[in-house]
C-alpha cells in the first residue's frame, strides 16, 4: 500500500477509540473525602469559593474547568489524584472485536 512508503502500517489507521479505551473523570474520591472530613457540598463551595452549580456538574460527572479543581484542591489541601480518577466510559469501545 502507498502508506508503507512513509513508514505507516494498517494499525496506524485504526480509529483512536478502538486502540485506546475512552475514559472520563470520576469524582467519587472527592465525595468520599468530604465524608471523611465531615463536610457537605455547601461547605466545600464556601471553602473553595466555587459555585454550587460547579459542584452539581461534578456530581453529574460533567466536565469542569481545571481552575475549579485547583480551587477544590487548595481548599482541601490535597492533590488532583485525591479527588478524581479516570475511569473507562460505559458503552465506549475498548478495542476488542465483537
Amino acid at each position: 500500500m502507498w502508506y508503507t512508503r512513509f513508514g505507516f502500517d494498517e494499525e496506524d489507521f485504526v480509529p483512536l477509540e478502538k486502540r485506546h479505551p475512552m475514559r472520563k473523570a470520576s469524582y467519587k474520591r472527592l465525595w468520599k473525602l468530604l465524608i471523611d472530613r465531615d463536610m457537605n457540598k455547601r461547605m466545600l463551595a464556601e471553602a473553595s469559593h466555587i459555585s454550587l452549580s460547579s459542584l452539581t456538574k461534578l456530581g453529574k460527572g460533567e466536565s469542569v474547568n481545571v481552575e475549579i479543581l485547583i480551587k477544590i484542591c487548595n481548599a482541601l489541601e490535597c492533590e488532583f489524584c485525591d479527588i478524581m480518577e479516570l475511569v473507562e466510559q460505559e458503552g465506549a469501545p475498548n478495542g476488542s472485536e465483537n
